[in-house]
């Protein structure tokens, strides 16, 4: 501070008083917009104000891991862990964390490949108000297939043929674990089973292969289960 070409000392010529949200602070370091005003002292009187803003500091998210979900017909998902996201441009000694953070994919199905997911998240920690979250933050993320199980509706009784194939029917048969609303369907245009041995008998395992499935949803699934089934 000078006038007319004479420097003048703080507290002996003139004092200064730095108000944030009406409230005094000692120094101008966080965001937030600051009144700074100068008020002569001794043999200088009157005084100046003037106006200083620190916007807060724009942060980006690298993925450091891995993400990954499994199939659910959402295209949202709450990241409950968010240890594979780190926050870029704090400074040193400074508490910033995501938090409440969710990601919203291209596409809802399966893949075998992770896809592109926009990042939604608040700031939070002693210094979250000093800076903001850059907007369009994406991450890459894996939809596993979802597991299914097939379950048979009741046991199966047929006539003895003097083989160990058993004729199979497209009914008796439940999936569990679909999403509701969910185009998939067993297919079982290549199912076969078999018995152990051709003679007459009851509750007899039937070992079945050949399970598929079928409808615009069924690659979302992967069935890794199925209940032994009877026959008598």
């Amino acid at each position: 501070v000078s006038v007319d070409g004479r420097t003048l000392t703080q507290d002996t010529d003139y004092t200064v008083l730095i108000t944030r949200d009406n409230q005094t602070v000692t120094e101008i370091k966080e965001a937030g917009t600051y009144t700074v005003t100068l008020t002569g002292k001794g043999n200088y009187t009157g005084s100046d104000e003037t106006t200083v803003t620190v916007s807060p500091a724009p942060l980006t998210v690298a993925q450091t891991g891995d993400i990954a979900f499994t199939y659910s017909g959402a295209t949202a998902f709450d990241l409950q862990d968010a240890s594979a996201l780190t926050l870029c441009g704090i400074v040193d000694g400074d508490t910033v964390s995501l938090s409440d953070v969710s990601l919203t994919l291209n596409s809802k199905d399966a893949q075998t490949a992770p896809q592109q997911a926009a990042i939604s998240a608040t700031l939070t920690g002693d210094d979250a108000g000093n800076y903001t979250l850059q907007t369009n933050q994406t991450c890459q993320v894996l939809v596993n297939q979802k597991k299914i199980a097939v379950v048979p509706e009741s046991p199966k009784t047929f006539a003895y043929t003097g083989t160990t194939d058993v004729p199979m029917s497209g009914t008796g048969w439940t999936l569990e674990g679909t999403i509701a609303g969910d185009d998939v369907a067993l297919d079982l245009t290549n199912l076969s089973a078999t018995v152990a041995d051709a003679t007459v008998g009851e509750d007899k395992p039937v070992t079945i292969t050949g399970w598929a499935l079928k409808g615009a949803d069924a690659a979302n699934y992967a069935i890794t289960t199925v209940t032994a089934r009877t026959v008598t």
